[in-house]
């Protein structure tokens, strides 16, 4: 649906999260807590460590 749609990937989140619902307390969570910079800072390692195995590192 995201792919293919015309709708962000945020809003398509909120149509299907209650508010002050579990999920709802999850992500405000995560927020919370910075899980966005986490998986960032992760993907970017990843990125990071598959260059140097390309040069054989």
């Amino acid at each position: 649906m995201a792919a293919q749609g015309d709708v962000p990937p945020e809003e398509l989140r909120a149509r299907v999260t209650s508010p002050n619902g579990t999920t709802h307390a999850a992500i405000v969570s995560m927020q919370n807590n910075a899980f966005g910079q986490i998986i960032s800072n992760a993907m970017t390692a990843c990125q990071t460590r598959a260059k140097e195995l390309g040069k054989g590192q």
